[in-house]
């Protein structure tokens, strides 16, 4: 027996509500993401044609200059670990929409605080 995976769900902080994830969506793919800031509830959604692993990693170097390492200077997140981060749909999954239309949609769901450029029309 096979317990079936608990379905994800990711949770906008700005709007109290509650989007149900895809069990499909995994660290190698690419698309669109969420991180959520553990000491503030402040939430960054973005997107990338390489994997989120790639994209992840790449928010927290020290040569990148990115939202999430701009909102540690304003907040108390220290690194990493001060982030929760969801993978909120594949690239491959996309229909009909582009990346940038995925990524506007789900700002539009998520209302990213710590987004800091807008996407396409704006929040």
């Amino acid at each position: 027996y096979i317990a079936p995976i608990a379905p994800s769900f990711i949770h906008s902080s700005q709007l109290n509500n509650s989007y149900k994830l895809s069990s499909k969506t995994v660290c190698l793919n690419g698309g669109i993401y969420c991180f959520t800031c553990k000491k503030c509830g402040g939430q960054y959604v973005g997107k990338t044609a390489t994997s989120f692993k790639l994209r992840h990693n790449q928010h927290f170097q020290k040569s990148q200059k990115s939202a999430i390492k701009m909102h540690m200077t304003d907040c108390t997140a220290n690194g990493k670990n001060d982030f929760e981060s969801e993978f909120l749909q594949n690239l491959h999954d996309r229909g009909k929409y582009s990346i940038s239309e995925l990524e506007f949609l789900w700002n539009r769901r998520i209302q990213g605080t710590i987004n800091v450029q807008k996407t396409l029309l704006g929040r």
